[in-house]
């Protein structure tokens, strides 16, 4: 008694391997393999594929952004490293500043700012990824105020000379401390 035949057996194989595709497939195809492997192709050649759902977009993260209020800052690039962006955005950019399609910033800041702004990129199928870009806007120090020209690293030499005398004064403290100690005696 023979209850499958070796193409029934293959027929359930197939139907069980397009069932798992996604594609309803009877349980028990007829004798003929080839319809269910014709169903396989067609149910494969029909899946349509979102345009850049496939990849990822990925952005990196520039260095901070320098600049000063009034003077052109030097233009920087979001660049894309996974996936293809058609555009670029951002609606909380440092005043005088913008993006363009490219991911490039350009413009001159207006005021002081330092922080961060999110810049948002978009591929084709709609799938958006962000970084965050900080920016460092002050002013410059004027030329007009003196400057005392002093720092730590200036003073070496005193600190030298203190530490020194210190260092001398403890040796002529434990040093008069023994010969004290030894006259006791």
């Amino acid at each position: 008694m023979k209850l499958f035949s070796r193409t029934s057996l293959v027929a359930l194989g197939t139907a069980a391997a397009i069932t798992l595709s996604g594609v309803t497939a009877p349980a028990f195809a007829d004798e003929d393999s080839n319809a269910a492997v014709s169903a396989l192709k067609t149910a494969e050649d029909n899946t349509p594929e979102a345009p850049g759902a496939s990849t990822p977009l990925k952005l990196e993260q520039p260095g901070t952004i320098t600049g000063v209020p009034g003077k052109a800052i030097t233009p920087v690039t979001v660049k894309v490293i996974a996936g293809e962006a058609e555009s670029f955005t951002s609606d909380n950019l440092p005043s005088g500043l913008l993006i363009d399609n490219t991911g490039k910033i350009t413009g001159t800041p207006k005021k002081e700012f330092t922080g961060s702004a999110k810049i948002i990129a978009k591929n084709e199928a709609g799938v958006e990824a962000e970084v965050y870009v900080n920016f460092d806007f002050n002013e410059e120090p004027s030329s007009e105020e003196p400057s005392s020209g002093s720092s730590d690293t200036d003073n070496i030499e005193n600190w030298i000379k203190i530490i020194t005398a210190v260092i001398g004064a403890l040796t002529t403290i434990l040093t008069f401390s023994t010969k004290l100690d030894s006259f006791l005696k």
